[in-house]
């Protein structure tokens, strides 16, 4: 995977480099700019892979510098290892879904590799955190791990943080005299590889979890 990644993001380095040629990148113009990166985009299109920004269209200095910025992730290859790790757990979980070892009666929402790879990355974060220190500019030292576990990345307090957005939208509802309604929407029965004793879904058309989400998002 990491020779792939960086063969990948050489191939689209190139494709740049030679596009641009003599010009400097910020000597180009919006126009040139956003043609380079649809040319860029097509290539990744052609992996299956849905390049940074792609639905931005470069109308100021906001919108292109998002678009430089995405072109230097994917002539990244640390950023294509990423992408390609993350596609390999996705379409690994897909598969084990597919043959039936996700669902209901074995092993509800994610496979024990998943599980245990999350489990193993957490672990290797909290051995980082303890590891390592905070600098400031004054030479004050701080503890990475107390700084981590003081912000929102600890789930206690992000929960807590959730709860107090979800009373303030409860204080502003009763000042409005609104009424609160909780639905549960869930994907049609093609959408599931697994009916609810266990066995395949003869209706599911092998649409992935991604998709699913997809279809809720515009339900």
């Amino acid at each position: 995977m990491i020779s792939a990644s960086h063969a990948i993001a050489a191939s689209l380095a190139e494709m740049f480099e030679t596009e641009c040629g003599n010009t400097l990148p910020s000597d180009m113009t919006n126009d040139e700019i956003q043609a380079l990166f649809w040319h860029l985009g097509r290539e990744m299109l052609a992996l299956r892979v849905t390049p940074p920004c792609w639905g931005v269209i470069i109308g100021d200095e906001v919108s292109r510098h998002r678009i430089c910025s995405a072109i230097l992730r994917i002539t990244n290859a640390d950023w294509w290892g990423r992408k390609l790790w993350c596609l390999r757990c996705e379409w690994r979980e897909n598969q084990f879904r597919a043959i039936g070892v996700i669902h209901k009666k074995r092993m509800p929402y994610v496979s024990l590799d998943a599980l245990n790879l999350w489990q193993e990355q957490r672990r290797k974060n909290r051995e980082y955190f303890k590891a390592h220190e905070l600098v400031d500019e004054d030479g004050n030292v701080a503890s990475l791990e107390n700084m981590v576990y003081a912000s929102i990345s600890n789930p206690v307090i992000r929960r807590h943080e959730l709860m107090g957005r979800m009373e303030g939208v409860e204080l502003v509802a009763i000042s409005r005299s609104d009424e609160g309604v909780f639905l549960t929407i869930t994907c049609p029965s093609r959408f599931h590889a697994n009916i609810q004793n266990g066995h395949q879904n003869p209706k599911w058309d092998h649409t992935s979890p991604r998709q699913g989400q997809r279809y809720l998002c515009r339900t």
